[in-house]
């Protein structure tokens, strides 16, 4: 095995989709908006969302204070 690795600088760059969510004591604010800005988003590049994405977000905030 190598010292080194090298990577092409060709396989450093994809696409991607960011949005970022303001948390508050009761959750997140204004989620529903946040996700479909997400999937226009990324309807526009071509990228799939994960359908259970909504379901999973609500879990990962379930423990959250309020």
């Amino acid at each position: 095995m190598p010292d080194r690795v090298l990577v092409s600088t060709a396989d450093l760059f994809g696409d991607g989709v960011f949005e970022t969510v303001h948390l508050r004591r009761t959750g997140p604010w204004l989620l529903p908006e946040h996700l479909d800005r997400l999937a226009r988003s990324a309807a526009l590049l071509e990228i799939e969302m994960p359908a259970d994405l909504p379901a999973a977000i609500e879990i990962a905030t379930a423990g959250s204070p309020g």
